[in-house]
């Protein structure tokens, strides 16, 4: 009897699942730079919208084997409780099983790079949690490349700018 492979599928949210355009235009300035500090911070979650069919390419995932792990750099320390809070209004699978781990960047990371960080803890969670093959959606090129530099993984990582790339590619 073949054993089932494992499968784990990282999702980021802003740009991926979550659109923060109203966010991101409430916080450019005159000279066209970015309120960092107003744009990432908890009351503005209310301005967030879902993209269009990303419960679906979510459940699709599941119903193809995939577990989900929400991985994004929101600052944990000011944005966990909010993100939580929207994820269990707009994507109603999230907080079970296969799609309940939030991994969110905590304040002791927090003048890491983005790209360092993230993709090293890629590399952590897929060695923590085991799997045999691994999804990871980002719509930050830098970040995806980074991603395929691991490897030295035993599994491939496959990397894609969105979700429903993922979705025709994984067909």
């Amino acid at each position: 009897m073949e054993e089932s492979k494992k499968k784990l599928a990282f999702i980021d949210l802003d740009g991926v699942i979550i659109d923060r355009s109203a966010a991101s235009r409430e916080c450019t300035r005159g000279d066209g730079s970015m309120d960092w500090q107003r744009f990432l911070s908890p009351e503005l979650t209310n301005t967030d919208v879902l993209v269009p069919g990303s419960v679906t390419d979510i459940i699709d995932l599941i119903n193809r084997g995939w577990d989900i792990v929400f991985l994004s750099s929101r600052p944990q320390w000011t944005m966990e409780e909010c993100t939580v809070s929207w994820l269990s209004q707009h994507i109603p699978i999230f907080g079970t099983s296969l799609a309940h781990r939030l991994e969110l960047k905590p304040e002791s990371k927090k003048y890491t790079k983005t790209v360092e960080w993230k993709v090293y803890r890629l590399y952590e969670l897929v060695v923590e949690l085991g799997s045999d093959e691994v999804v990871f959606v980002d719509d930050d090129s830098n970040i995806l490349m980074g991603a395929t530099l691991l490897t030295h993984l035993p599994m491939k990582i496959h990397t894609f700018s969105s979700l429903q790339e993922a979705i025709m590619a994984l067909q």
